[in-house]
């Protein structure tokens, strides 16, 4: 069983990791994936009737909405991508078959092609492989989305930005397109990392200096504390702080906001 798919987005980020969404299962085959709208009405009027069609929603030149509108029959089914929750209701009155708000992980990608295409069916899609326990590899925005190998132990922080998770290393910033969750469990996993706010994990090794609710990691990179997080990180200081002979009442972590806070004093700014 072969399922032929289309896949139309004009931001090229997304439609990489739709694309490699349909690479990693081997019952979807990418016909062709469109950055422009236009250009994708102006074929697929004229081309075959496809399995399934990828559509985000907001785009230049047509939106997704008329997009779907002028396409809806030359696909058996048809699912909105997009950032924008509100677009659902609409969305599912055209007819549309799926929804997914991005950004979305392979589990949710996989499942939705399984209640469209295969419940019923005897057909094995393969599970994630492995990743490596010293390193893993993710697509950098900002060398044009080819593969950069991160090893865990020159991660110095992770931070949510978004679509996209900002990866601080020892030598470099890795902006990728992927879920913060995903990341962030694959850190926690590992010995050495903690998360300090809802929008941050650091490597404790990265640690230089803690002063009040301000953390300061290697390369002078600061991060703030969220309060959900003291108590954590509160735990972690009493296990590695040597006592002296004075003791005090007051607690290692002030009251603090939870707002997210990160600043490098060399070339590390917040975007």
């Amino acid at each position: 069983m072969i399922i032929n798919c289309i896949a139309i987005d004009d931001q090229p980020d997304c439609l990489d990791a739709i694309s490699d969404y349909i690479g990693n299962m081997p019952v979807l085959n990418l016909v062709k994936h469109y950055q422009d709208p236009l250009v994708a009405l102006c074929e697929i009027s004229k081309g075959e009737v496809v399995d399934l069609i990828f559509m985000d929603i907001e785009m230049p030149g047509i939106s997704g909405i008329d997009l779907c509108a002028a396409l809806r029959h030359k696909t058996r089914k048809l699912v909105f991508t997009t950032a924008h929750s509100h677009y659902a209701t609409q969305a599912y009155e055209l007819h549309a078959d799926g929804f997914l708000h991005k950004p979305f992980s392979f589990s949710k990608f996989s499942k939705l092609i399984e209640k469209l295409f295969l419940e019923g069916v005897n057909v094995q899609i393969p599970m994630k492989v492995q990743k490596p326990d010293k390193f893993f590899f993710v697509k950098n925005r900002e060398d044009k989305n080819k593969l950069t190998k991160v090893k865990f132990d020159e991660i110095i922080a992770i931070e949510s930005q978004g679509n996209y998770v900002k990866i601080f290393t020892e030598t470099a910033t890795v902006i990728t397109y992927i879920l913060f969750d995903e990341v962030k469990n694959l850190l926690i996993r590992q010995p050495g990392f903690i998360q300090i706010h809802r929008t941050f994990v650091i490597s404790v090794d990265s640690i230089k200096t803690i002063g009040g609710d301000i953390i300061t990691l290697d390369n002078d990179i600061l991060v703030k504390v969220g309060k959900s997080y003291k108590k954590e990180l509160n735990d972690f200081i009493e296990l590695y702080t040597i006592k002296t002979g004075r003791t005090r009442d007051s607690k290692i972590i002030k009251e603090i906001d939870n707002e997210p806070y990160l600043e490098n004093s060399n070339a590390l700014k917040r975007a």
